[in-house]
C-alpha cells in the first residue's frame, strides 16, 4: 500500500450502507505509466489486491468513485457526454480473437496516459482501457462483476457492470481495481 496513490472517498448521501473506502487512484497494478494489468480471472484481482492489504472494491464503491460527488454518468468533463478523446474507448474495429494475436487484440495505453480520463474524486481511467473485476454485492448470479469498460466501442460509463462471467473467467481485456476500508 502506498499512500500517495489511495484516495479517500465520502460515504454517498442515498447509501447509508456503504462503507468509506480509500481506492486506488489507478487500476492495477495502481502505478501510473504502466499499462493496466489484463488477463485476470477474479480470483486473481483479488489475490492482488489482498497482497497489497487491500480488497476489491464493491459496485458501489466503483460506482460512487466513477460518477463522483454529483453522480454523473461520466467520469471525465461535464459528465454528461461521451467522450473518446478523454478516455481509452470506442477503439475499434473489434477483431476476433481466435484468429488474432494479443498483441493484435490489445488497445491499452499506460495508466494516467489520458489526463481527462480522471473521476472528481481523481482516480484515474475509471472508463476503458480494460475492465475491472469488482465485488458483486448481491452475489448473483456470481460474487464477481466487471466494470469500466474496455478499450472497445460499449459500456464505457460509471454504472453498467457484466455479471455473466464467473470468477474463473479471464479475457484479454480483464483486470482489477482495489480498496480498503478506512476504519
Amino acid at each position: 500500500y502506498r499512500p500517495h496513490t489511495r484516495l479517500p472517498l465520502p460515504r454517498m448521501r442515498h447509501r447509508q450502507s456503504v462503507i468509506p473506502p480509500c481506492i486506488d487512484r489507478y487500476p492495477l497494478p495502481n502505478v501510473a505509466g504502466e499499462l493496466p494489468s489484463t488477463q485476470l480471472t477474479w480470483y486473481q484481482a483479488k489475490e492482488m489486491c489482498e497482497s497489497s492489504g487491500k480488497r476489491l472494491c464493491g459496485t458501489k464503491e466503483f460506482t460512487q468513485a466513477c460518477r463522483g460527488p454529483e453522480n454523473k454518468p461520466y467520469p471525465y468533463g461535464d459528465g454528461y457526454h461521451r467522450d473518446s478523446d478523454a478516455c481509452n474507448i470506442d477503439r475499434g474495429p473489434w477483431l476476433d480473437p481466435s484468429t488474432h494475436t494479443f498483441e493484435e487484440l490489445d488497445k491499452r495505453v499506460p495508466l494516467g496516459s489520458k489526463p481527462k480520463c480522471r473521476s472528481d474524486y481523481g482516480v484515474f481511467d475509471m472508463v476503458g482501457n480494460n475492465d475491472r473485476w469488482v465485488r458483486n454485492e448481491s452475489g448473483r448470479p456470481y460474487q464477481s462483476a466487471l466494470m469500466g469498460g474496455h478499450a472497445l466501442p460499449g459500456r464505457n460509463r460509471c454504472t453498467p457492470a457484466t455479471l455473466a462471467h464467473y470468477e474463473s473467467f479471464s479475457y484479454y481485456v480483464t483486470g482489477g481495481l482495489c480498496c480498503k476500508n478506512t476504519d
